[in-house]
């Protein structure tokens, strides 16, 4: 679940289902008559038009004209629909574009003036920015889509240890824009977010997490969010994120003046000789000889708790004292700063629950989930049936967690050289 707002007059409300296949829902309240919907059948109000068996992965408005919309997910196009020009299909199509991996996310950038830039975060660890004026077309050949030229700039995503001659692209979970578009936060799976000033490739920080917990993107994509207006603090001057711990994490983000001035640059050769482990550089995969070296913000400067399970989405209230985070559960938690009439504080964050043992009701669970409920005993299925709906998922991605090590993305992960010349 991804709670999200679109700040305009108008608005445009989506929603994203994998159960079995994608549904989207697109709403104009200004003009009621004129709802649509995509693969959706319950409310008569809403056209059911497309149903596609890829998953779609994110759904973007355009900032200043909310009839755009991108789309984007497991086939590797980025599609662009105008609501305003139904044809054959409805909404009709406009423009792709083609890259060479399923697609995590596609996103318009808000800032004034750059509203024809957005960004695309592909599964094989390549995020670029890319221009809507070049990058779209009405072909869906490879050939003409890939060209380098269409990209403004590839993001120093790959990551590379001190002293390593090789550099690991993380898969991009999700990006995420400051309010005026001039920054943005890439979560890296298996990894860490990091910032990045929008039209720079280079990254400005990275945030990393606390050494007792474990923040690192494991089963399931993730969803960070700049804000900071709604808690009396400078817009944009924190971003805070979902973890695997069931906890939310929110550092401070100072300055870009500041950031700027403590990230160092070498060429890959220097780097060989680079013997400060802490550190780690990133370079982008059209240029491994440039290594990029932020600074880490180490100490998240507070965390939420409340939830029983993975956190995926945290969202800031663009003006009220808010945040909202949501994750495998079946709700949406509200955070607050001061109390709400009729609501209950947050529970404290060394409260939250933690990993329990394996169990026999999460061993069903999970045996029910991923093989089927005839496949349990009569016995398991009578104990199964007395597990409430929603304890079940939680018990389901107990077992998961407690399964799955997170991967290292440095045996995992895509390889590139520092030494030769690539481009993906």
């Amino acid at each position: 679940m991804s709670p999200d707002w679109f700040r305009s007059r108008d608005e445009i409300r989506f929603g994203i289902s994998r159960a079995t296949q994608t549904h989207l829902l697109i709403k104009h309240p200004r003009s009621p008559v004129k709802m649509r919907g995509i693969g959706f059948n319950i409310c008569p109000n809403w056209l059911s038009v497309i149903e596609r068996e890829d998953t779609i992965y994110s759904v973007s408005t355009h900032p200043t004209h909310p009839n755009l919309v991108m789309t984007a997910g497991e086939e590797g196009l980025v599609r662009l629909h105008d609501l305003r020009s139904p044809g054959s299909v409805f909404p009709s199509m406009e423009g792709v574009v083609v890259r060479n991996s399923e697609i995590n996310d596609a996103q318009w950038c808000p800032t004034s003036g750059a509203s024809h830039s957005f960004i695309v975060a592909q599964q094989n660890g390549n995020v670029c920015l890319l221009d809507s004026r070049m990058a779209f077309s009405t072909s869906i050949n490879p050939a003409e889509n890939l060209d380098p030229k269409n990209a403004i700039h590839h993001y120093a995503t790959w990551v590379t240890k001190a002293g390593s001659s090789s550099s690991w692209g993380p898969e991009p979970s999700s990006v995420a824009f400051s309010s005026d578009g001039m920054r943005v936060a890439i979560t890296l799976k298996d990894f860490t977010p990091v910032l990045y000033d929008t039209f720079h490739a280079s990254p400005l920080a990275q945030f990393c997490r606390l050494r007792i917990c474990n923040c690192q993107m494991q089963p399931s994509r993730k969803h960070g969010s700049f804000g900071g207006a709604g808690l009396g603090l400078p817009e944009d001057s924190v971003y805070c994120a979902g973890s695997d711990d069931f906890r939310v994490y929110a550092w401070a983000v100072p300055s870009r003046d500041t950031l700027e001035q403590n990230v160092r640059y070498c060429k890959s050769d220097q780097w060989l000789l680079e013997t400060d482990t802490s550190c780690m550089g990133f370079v982008t995969p059209d240029d491994p000889h440039t290594v990029s070296v932020p600074s880490c913000l180490r100490h998240p400067d507070f965390l939420l708790g409340g939830h029983r399970s993975i956190v995926n989405t945290a969202a800031f209230h663009p003006t009220l004292p808010l945040i909202f985070t949501s994750g495998v559960e079946s709700h949406i938690r509200m955070h607050s700063m001061r109390p709400i009439p009729g609501g209950r504080a947050s529970e404290p964050v060394e409260l939250s629950r933690v990993l329990p043992p394996s169990s026999q009701l999460s061993r069903i669970s999970f045996r029910a989930a991923a093989y089927g409920a005839d496949t349990l005993s009569r016995e398991e299925i009578q104990v199964y049936r007395e597990i409430p709906r929603e304890d079940r998922t939680i018990f389901m991605f107990d077992e998961i967690l407690r399964m799955e090590e997170a991967p290292d993305i440095f045996q995992t992960r895509p390889q590139i050289s520092l030494l030769n010349d690539y481009y993906a």
